[in-house]
This record gives structure tokens, sequence and C-alpha cells, in this order.
């Protein structure tokens, strides 16, 4: 049987953009809203459900003030647990007619602010804080799939497939985003973008380095903010080729922390993480199982075509 060149890490996070993709197409033939908020929490479950190796979701509120919108700290965590690449998520959705990301460059106020900000300075104020990459994850369906870019992933186009599904969700660096503004359409900023699934890219082996999906996460960026690197603005916070740092970033361990304080239901530990991360809804830790790099055979469902 033909082998899909995906490791599982790689290979859910396809699947998970295909069902966001399908979602989306069914909420928009029936009328209904599916927001920001609700494709996160529907994401986000799933991860913690069904995705392959160690997940750790840390809300950075009490179970009944959670906040799902805002930006997401997510970290990579190889098989060793000796390096780790980490990233910060901000959700945008394309709207209905698939021309633009309305609410890309909308203002808000936390509390105790006095001023509106864009929510992408704020996201990049964070990253630059918490030295993580910023990123915008694209919640997308297009009626119109032939505007999805042709062979943007190299695996599925050594398989003669562009599979426009994979596409449910896409990411971007914030600094091209920012280098587009005041520009909210879908076909600006698809050509900055790149598929979920390839954010765990095994270059076409379905096998992960000796350093797992850290490695993969790492080179994935570099990718994507490789053409940021003459950006002004950039900084020597996101300048490419990443590196997994060898230490959790403190972000990560405090979460982790609050992550088996809240197994004996300690809601003042989860209290100080939305004090000390002010804007930050929570984070995400993945860390590698030991069957990451196990060849995987095609399923029935498979969505790209024989």
């Amino acid at each position: 049987m033909t082998c899909i060149p995906f490791t599982p890490q790689q290979c859910y996070l396809f699947k998970l953009s295909v069902n966001i993709w399908t979602r989306r197409g069914a909420a928009k033939l029936a009328g209904l809203p599916y927001n920001e908020e609700t494709v996160t929490e529907g994401l986000l479950l799933d991860l913690q459900i069904n995705f392959p190796g160690d997940v750790r979701i840390v809300p950075f509120t009490k179970k009944r003030e959670a906040r799902i919108g805002g930006d997401w700290a997510w970290t990579f965590v190889g098989r060793d647990g000796r390096s780790n690449q980490g990233m910060l998520v901000q959700a945008k959705r394309l709207d209905d007619d698939d021309r633009i990301y309305d609410s890309l460059y909308k203002k808000t106020r936390l509390k105790g602010e006095s001023q509106l900000k864009l929510q992408l300075v704020r996201l990049i104020e964070n990253a630059k804080r918490y030295r993580l990459p910023p990123v915008y994850a694209f919640y997308n369906h297009l009626n119109d799939d032939s505007r999805i870019p042709h062979f943007s992933c190299g695996t599925l186009a050594a398989l003669y497939s562009r599979c426009p599904e994979s596409w449910g969700v896409a990411l971007a660096s914030a600094i091209e985003v920012q280098r587009a503004k005041p520009d909210k359409s879908f076909d600006r900023h698809r050509c900055h973008s790149m598929p979920l699934h390839c954010l765990l890219c095994s270059q076409g082996t379905g096998q992960q380095s000796a350093m797992g999906s850290s490695d993969a996460a790492a080179t994935a960026l570099s990718r994507l903010f490789a053409r940021s690197a003459d950006t002004e603005d950039l900084g020597s916070d996101f300048s490419p080729p990443f590196e997994p740092a060898a230490e959790l970033p403190y972000i990560f361990r405090k979460a982790e922390r609050v992550h088996r304080a809240r197994e004996m239901d300690d809601e003042g530990t989860i209290e100080e993480l939305s004090t000390e991360f002010p804007g930050l809804a929570g984070a995400v830790i993945f860390r590698d199982g030991e069957d990451s790099d196990r060849t995987l055979s095609p399923p029935a469902d498979w969505p790209w075509p024989e």
C-alpha cells in the first residue's frame, strides 16, 4: 500500500485543516455563524483529544471567564525533551464572501488600558516580549478553490495533488501581514501563507529528524519569516534562521506548573497567569510521542483524488 510521506503529527495537522475547511463550508451553506472563537475552541479540543503525542492546553483565565480569542503561545518539544520551538499565534477568519479577513486590522482595548490598539501591534509587541515569532492562523474556505495557490506544499505536489482543503488553516508571518496593511484580502495574504501541516514538514520523507517536531517547526518558521529578513522593524527577535531552544521558555514552564496545579483544582495559580501575561489567552505545549516517525498508510477518507 502507498505510504503517506507525513509524520503522524504532520498528518494530524493536515486532517485538522481539512476538517475546518469542511465545517466552514457547511456553516456558510447553512447560513450559520462560525466565528474565530468557535473555530479556535474546536481546534483546541480536537488537539487535546487526538493529536499524536502529549498536548497540554492551559487557558490563562478561570473556566467561567475563559477567553478563547486572543494570542495563544504554542511550542513544539522534541522527543528528547531538550529542544523546543515556540510561536505566538493569532487567528483570523476569512469572511463568508471569500474576500477579506475583515477583522485583521481591528483595534481593541485591554482591561486597564485607556487607548485602543491594533491587535496586530499587540501581537508583535507580545512576540518581542516573549521572544516568540508572531504568526497568524487564517481560517479559510473558498467556494472557488482555484484561488488556492497551486502546489504550495512540495510533498503534495510530488503526489500530483493540490488538495485545496489543506488551506482550512494557513499560517503567515505577522511581519508580512503588517507590511500588507491595509490590504485584508485573501488574494494578498495567500502570497505569504502556507498550509498548517507545512509547519511540521518532513521534507517528503514521512520521518522526523533526530530533534523531532521542534526542528521541523524551526525550519518552517525560518522559511515563513525569510521574506521579512530585510524589514527594518523585524529586529533580532525574529531574524531567521530560527534554532530550537534547549530550555523551555518561562511562559511555558509556568504554564506547565499551572497545568499540574489545575489538576488539583487550584484556580489561584491560573489567576497569576492572567496577571503575569496580560493579553494572552493561553499556552499549548506539544511533546512528541514515541511513534512520531511512524510511516503512515492512507486512510479511506484521504481527501485528494486517487
